[in-house]
């Protein structure tokens, strides 16, 4: 499976309970850590993520928030099933 759908899916698995999953911060570092990469790695990956149209990327705090968008929630949607 390729770098950026382990994201997406890290990602969704983190705000999937939530009822409106697009509105839901995800802190950047911890997806970071959960898929054993430095932030500094990772980066470049979660902007082309954004420019795919698959998460947003929030600069207000460092490390960003991330949003999934309802187009990367659908790929991971597609994703999980069986």
């Amino acid at each position: 499976m390729e770098m950026m759908d382990l994201i997406l899916r890290e990602m969704y698995r983190l705000v999937q309970s939530m009822e409106r999953p697009e509105d839901s911060p995800i802190d950047s570092d911890r997806v970071s850590r959960a898929l054993h990469l430095e932030g500094e790695d990772i980066l470049p990956q979660f902007r082309f993520l954004s420019e795919e149209g698959m998460l947003k990327i929030s600069p207000i705090c460092d490390p960003p928030l991330l949003y999934l968008t309802k187009t990367g929630i659908s790929r991971v949607r597609r994703l999980i099933q069986p």
